[in-house]
C-alpha cells in the first residue's frame, strides 16, 4: 500500500537530514511507480540494475553503445535508456519501442520488486565508496552545501535507509542471491576500472550484441571516464531533475552533471574510524547473515567466480 508522504520544504534545498528525507518522498509520483511495478518485460529487455552511485550511468552508456554501434546522437542517456520507475514522470512510455533493440532500462528496484523477465545487469560497489559518492552527489542538488555533515548524513540518511529500497544494504542483499542466475550478470564497480574492455565484451555476449572488434573498440572508448566527461551534458540527467524539482520542493536550477571522480577505494579514507566501524557493523548485521559474505572482498571474489558459468 502506498503511504502518505511527508511534507516537503518549498522551493529550497534541504538543510537538515529530516528535510532531506522528505525530499526523497517526491523523487517519483505514485503513478510512475505503479507503471514500473506493473511493467511486463519481453525476454530481450535489458535492465541496468543498480543502487545509486554504483555505476548506473557508466553501464547505461555501455549498453546503449553496444546496441547502436556507438551512437551518441542523444540529448540525454536517461531518455534513450530510461529510468523505469520514473519514465512516466519524464513523459516516456516504458512500453514503447526504443531507438534501438534490445530495449534497455535503468532501475534501482530490489530484486523481487523488479518485474520478472528480460535480462539484468547488476552492478554493485563497496559501501564506503557508495556512501561518499552519494553524499557529494546530493550535496548542492537536494541539500545545501555544507548544511549536513558527512557524519549526520551517514547516521541519519544512508544507514537509516533513505534513498529507497531499504537503503543500499537492503538493496544489496536482495540482489546477491542472484549470482549465477542465467538471467543476471554481475559486475563490481571496481571491475570497470580494472578491465573495462573485458567488462564490455562480457556484457556484449550477455546481451547477444557481439559485434566486430571495431564496434567493441568504439564502445570501450566511449565508455571511458575521459570521453564521458567530455560529453558530460549528455549524462547530466537534466530531464529527470527538472521534471521532479517542484515535487521535491527544489529550485528549478539543477547541477550540470552527475559524473564525479569515478574513482574507487577512496570511501574508507574519507570516513572517520567511527563511521567506518558503523559500516562494518551494518554489514555484519545485514549482509553477512543473509549471504554468508563477511566483507566486500568476498563479494568481488564470488562475482568473478560467477563469470566462469557464462556461455
Amino acid at each position: 500500500m502506498l503511504q502518505a508522504k511527508p511534507a516537503i520544504p518549498a522551493c529550497r534545498r534541504a538543510r537538515t537530514p529530516g528535510e532531506l528525507r522528505a525530499c526523497f518522498a517526491g523523487l517519483r509520483s505514485d503513478e510512475s511507480l505503479r507503471a514500473a511495478l506493473s511493467f511486463v518485460p519481453v525476454p530481450t529487455d535489458v535492465f541496468v540494475s543498480t543502487w545509486a552511485r554504483c555505476g548506473t550511468t557508466w553501464t547505461q552508456q555501455i549498453v546503449h553503445g553496444l546496441r547502436t554501434g556507438g551512437d551518441m546522437g542523444f540529448s540525454s542517456i536517461s531518455v534513450v535508456v530510461p529510468w523505469l520507475e520514473s519514465a512516466v514522470d519524464m513523459g516516456l512510455d516504458p512500453n514503447a519501442p526504443q531507438v534501438a533493440a534490445p530495449r534497455a532500462f535503468k532501475t534501482h528496484l530490489r530484486e523481487g520488486t523488479l518485474p520478472k523477465g528480460g535480462r539484468r545487469l547488476a552492478v554493485v560497489r563497496d559501501p564506503a565508496d557508495v556512501l561518499v559518492s552519494y553524499y557529494h552527489f546530493l550535496e548542492g542538488w537536494l541539500f545545501e552545501p555544507g548544511s549536513i555533515s558527512l557524519d549526520a548524513f551517514t547516521r541519519e540518511v544512508f544507514l537509516a535507509g533513505a534513498g529507497g529500497e531499504g537503503g543500499y544494504y537492503g538493496w544489496l542483499v536482495s540482489w546477491l542471491p542472484q549470482l549465477g542466475a542465467p538471467d543476471t550478470l554481475f559486475h563490481a564497480y571496481e571491475d570497470y576500472h580494472d578491465d573495462l574492455p573485458g567488462c564490455v565484451q562480457r556484457i556484449a555476449r550477455f546481451m547477444d550484441c557481439d559485434g566486430d572488434d571495431g564496434v567493441l573498440d568504439v564502445v570501450i572508448r566511449q565508455a571511458s571516464m575521459a570521453f564521458m566527461r567530455t560529453h558530460r551534458a549528455q549524462f547530466d540527467d537534466r530531464t529527470f531533475r527538472v521534471a521532479r524539482a517542484a515535487a521535491m520542493g527544489l529550485p528549478n536550477e539543477v547541477p550540470t552533471s552527475i559524473l564525479r571522480a569515478g574513482r574507487r577505494g577512496d570511501g574508507a579514507a574519507a570516513l572517520s574510524p567511527a563511521l567506518n566501524a558503523l559500516l562494518e557493523q551494518r554489514w555484519a548485521e545485514v549482509v553477512a547473515p543473509r549471504t554468508g559474505l563477511r566483507r566486500w572482498a568476498d563479494v568481488c571474489q564470488i562475482i568473478h567466480e560467477s563469470w566462469g558459468t557464462l556461455p
